[in-house]
């Protein structure tokens, strides 16, 4: 195998993919296009309000927790799950389908009957203590959603100032387990780069065939070998452009 040979044949693939413009709009133009045109399909683009998904467990048999679930699930900002026991809402929250879960005790529509018939007199409520538990691994959500319950409760209850016979108790930060960055696209963006790449091969060899390349270089004492070989170290250079280009629009994008 002749490395002056596999050198020359990988300069000359380098060169031409270079110096064409539609190659470099391929390699460089194309990503974005791609990126912001499904961005903006599929909402990953825009400064759109944010909702969180939040598990609630209801262990009050009385009316009043119901009509206080309906109050979260009308609040645009809550996507309200409701769920039968509180160990099936610990393991949503713990793998992330959830930001939250909140726990209504057995108490909730007694203490609020309480605070209905005498609203002005403290001493006579009873006391109940909704528990609330976060993941920890959502930054925003921990500083999020412990104030929108909030309001919705003083909301629910009419209430201007405290005190309030139901107090919103943070009982655990659960941590979920983290997803990096490269992990939540490594998939995806390999997938892309593979068929992205066959694609620029794929098109490289149609070119050189129509314009009479690959007859010339069979006149040539080039073996198929090192011909093979100088494509792939051409477009084992060219790969990382495509792919980093690839990137820095998804980077760009917010997806």
């Amino acid at each position: 195998m002749n490395f002056q040979r596999i050198n020359a044949l990988t300069k000359k693939e380098l060169k031409k993919t270079f110096r064409e413009p539609a190659i470099l709009f391929v390699i460089f133009l194309f990503p974005l296009v791609f990126v912001l045109t499904f961005g903006a399909s599929f909402g990953g683009l825009g400064g759109s309000q944010p909702v969180y998904n939040i598990g609630v467990v209801n262990m009050d048999s009385g009316g009043l927790s119901q009509a206080f679930i309906e109050a979260l699930s009308n609040t645009t900002l809550l996507n309200v799950h409701v769920y039968a026991d509180n160990q099936t809402a610990q393991n949503d929250l713990s793998q992330g389908k959830i930001q939250a879960a909140i726990i209504i005790p057995a108490d909730f529509s007694q203490s609020l009957a309480s605070y209905y018939a005498a609203p002005n007199k403290p001493s006579s409520w009873v006391n109940a203590t909704v528990l609330l538990y976060l993941d920890k691994g959502s930054v925003v959500a921990t500083q999020a959603v412990p104030p929108i319950i909030q309001n919705v409760l003083a909301a629910f209850l009419n209430q201007k100032a405290p005190p309030s016979p139901v107090n919103v108790q943070i009982a655990s930060l659960i941590e979920t387990k983290p997803v990096s960055a490269f992990e939540f696209m490594a998939p995806g963006m390999f997938t892309f780069a593979s068929i992205f790449l066959i694609m620029m091969v794929a098109q490289s060899f149609t070119q050189d065939r129509e314009n009479g390349m690959l007859k010339r270089i069979r006149t040539t004492p080039i073996t198929p070998a090192e011909f093979m070989a100088s494509q792939v170290l051409a477009y084992m250079l060219i790969a990382p452009n495509s792919s980093g280009a690839c990137f820095r629009c998804c980077l760009f994008a917010g997806l």
